[in-house]
């Protein structure tokens, strides 16, 4: 059976998604580093030998 207390607890739930997901959260900046290797030239130096 469908009651109001259902109700109830399912727009309470999107309510407080909704609030989480418009909420503002600071950014937060840290040292990251990303080294890229393009090993083609090795693959090909490689397999022609």
């Amino acid at each position: 059976m469908f009651k109001g207390s259902h109700v109830h607890s399912i727009v309470k739930k999107k309510r407080l998604k909704d609030e989480k997901l418009e909420k503002e959260y600071p950014e937060v900046w840290s040292d990251f580093s990303l080294e890229v290797v393009d090993k083609t030239l090795v693959n090909m130096f490689e397999h022609s030998t």
